[in-house]
């Protein structure tokens, strides 16, 4: 079981800080990182979660295999609030901001609320308090005396952990002073490893915090097999086909159940995918093609600078040596930043002229895919039943039962009399089983930019398939078909939910649309069945116009006004 490792950063809302992020996760290979005072114009990989646009706190999430669910309810501009989850634990991020110019009672006071509704649950501060102190092992300053009392107090309220270590450098440093401001708190039962301050890793007057997450296994916590892609492209196609066909009479003997044969069938197509083709791993890791061996020695220059300038201002150096030391310090941080700058000005220069030159579809396009931003799984919890959601597991509980409600069994006799037919199995066999010559022309027809389901089969490997073993996968087909059964296996979907368009209530459950992927194989059965179910074509009410193809609410509004301004004004009988 991995550590989540996890990052702790003040950007300072500086631009090259900001966009510095993705070097950092990738040099020290940090999972989530806790920002404040992010720039909020910067392009990353991953999104920021965040109250807002305007935003002091929040937190980069850059891993994809985590699960990320946004606590809306309890975030404001300087707290940032979101459970992180994989399948072997989950933990609450809280990422804080006490402005310096703000009384901190206000910023105290939301922390303690944030605490109080996630109680008994495992919570990760990362907080700039703006405040030095003892208990996290910095210096007491005169100058915020009424902020770190109130800090300590709120500390040992909440029973808080703190995890800075006494071995670490100040967490802060500029040419004003050095600070201690920046701590790590928890509650609950949170085990925290190796937590250490990197002074040189980013270019922001706040230093760079990491450590470690010891996660425990959750109990009852699913995992999810379905997050992998089976690597198709430059497959062999034909040893595939060829082991697919020496399988087949696995799932076609005459003593077994059309159910038995569906679930035999599919995990014949698993086999031969896992040896054929291999299994493809989701990365989240992504390049940097702006960063280069230019602004590696430019940054290695500012940090010797930094390291000479804060040394002098230990030792109490003054004159023309400090003077010295301040000035080739921004001269080094503005070449710097001006060279990140330039950089990735030349990099957009080179795509764009590539992109006249080649096309979109040219080699290109690799580089565009290897940059592309981090598919992150992330939801914003949502309020139910006149209370919010807390974690992944409530907002999905919630989701279900507003989008996808549980069959009411006694509503009335029209439905029961639908459940019973539909349990009811046929009193005779249809003889008008599918041939292979239509089979094969129904298997060509399937399109190949369509997602498979919880099974990943795909279109592209049924044709294949069909190529070799075309009748053993036909012969259960018809099995199905002659016995009037859809086998259960292929009725089984996975459930994406996605926002609406427009600008909706991301709390409001109706804001939602729920996409079911149903399995490959029992799409094509469907295509076998519908033709025998209904030969002459499907035959609805002239004003059907839901779940009708080509027609839409438009055509149900023309209808409504030409029955209107048919009746010549009388309207007494509608």
């Amino acid at each position: 079981m991995d550590n989540f490792i996890i990052g702790q950063l003040n950007l300072h809302n500086d631009r090259v800080a900001t966009s510095e992020l993705d070097t950092l996760v990738r040099d020290y290979k940090l999972d989530v990182v806790l920002v404040q005072e992010q720039y909020q114009h910067a392009r990353l990989r991953s999104r920021v979660v965040q109250f807002d646009s305007s935003s002091r706190a929040g937190i980069y999430v850059a891993n994809s295999n985590f699960t990320v669910t946004s606590v809306r309810n309890l975030m404001t501009s300087h707290c940032a609030v979101a459970e992180v989850s994989n399948p072997s634990c989950k933990v609450f991020i809280v990422s804080c901001y006490f402005q310096y110019s703000d009384p901190v009672g206000p910023h105290i006071h939301h922390l303690r609320q944030v605490l109080r509704s996630l109680a008994g649950r495992k919570v990760i501060i990362g907080a700039d308090v703006n405040a030095s102190s003892t208990l996290w092992y910095g210096k007491y300053r005169s100058t915020d005396t009424d902020r770190r009392c109130a800090v300590e107090d709120f500390i040992a309220e909440m029973n808080l952990g703190i995890h800075n270590t006494p071995d670490a450098p100040p967490t802060y440093c500029s040419p004003t002073g050095e600070s201690s401001i920046d701590v790590t708190l928890s509650s609950g039962d949170v085990r925290l490893d190796r937590w250490r301050v990197l002074p040189d890793a980013s270019c922001s007057d706040h230093r760079l915090i990491v450590y470690e997450f010891l996660p425990r296994l959750t109990q009852g916590f699913i995992h999810n097999n379905y997050d992998f892609r089976y690597k198709t492209k430059g497959a062999n196609w034909d040893f595939f086909s060829s082991l697919f066909a020496r399988h087949a009479r696995e799932f076609t003997r005459n003593d077994l159940s059309p159910e038995t044969c569906a679930e035999l069938m599919s995990a014949t197509f698993a086999y031969c995918a896992d040896v054929a083709i291999g299994r493809g791993s989701i990365t989240n890791t992504r390049r940097c093609d702006w960063w280069n061996e230019n602004l590696v020695h430019l940054r290695r220059i500012f940090r010797r600078a930094r390291r000479r300038f804060n040394r002098l201002k230990k030792r109490c150096v003054t004159g023309d040596t400090f003077t010295s030391a301040f000035n080739e310090l921004k001269i080094a941080r503005s070449h710097y930043r001006a060279a990140v700058q330039k950089s990735k000005g030349n990099l957009l220069r080179k795509i764009a002229a590539r992109l006249d030159k080649e096309g979109p579809w040219s080699p290109l396009y690799l580089d565009f895919k290897a940059n592309r931003p981090i598919n992150l799984s992330y939801i914003d919890n949502i309020k139910f039943n006149n209370s919010y959601t807390t974690g992944i597991e409530e907002t999905t509980e919630a989701l279900l039962h507003s989008l996808i409600p549980d069959d009411i069994i006694n509503d009335n006799n029209y439905h029961n009399q639908i459940r019973m037919w539909a349990a009811e199995l046929p009193n005779s066999p249809v003889s008008n089983l599918a041939t292979l010559d239509e089979f094969i022309a129904i298997v060509a027809s399937l399109p190949l930019n369509k997602a498979s389901g919880e099974d990943k089969v795909s279109n592209k490997m049924i044709k294949e398939a069909c190529k070799s073993a075309g009748y053993s996968l036909l012969s259960v087909f018809n099995r199905c078909i002659a016995e009037g059964i859809f086998p259960r296996i292929w009725r089984s979907g996975f459930i994406r939910i996605i926002p609406k368009s427009g600008d909706k209530a991301p709390d409001d459950p109706k804001s939602y649309r729920p996409i079911t992927l149903l399995p490959s194989l029992g799409k094509l059965l469907e295509r076998l069945i519908v033709p025998r179910l209904l030969p002459g074509g499907p035959v609805f009410h002239k004003n059907q116009f839901g779940f009708t193809i080509g027609r839409s609410t438009t055509d149900a509004a023309i209808s409504v006004r030409r029955t209107v301004s048919i009746s010549d004004g009388d309207v007494s009988k509608f």
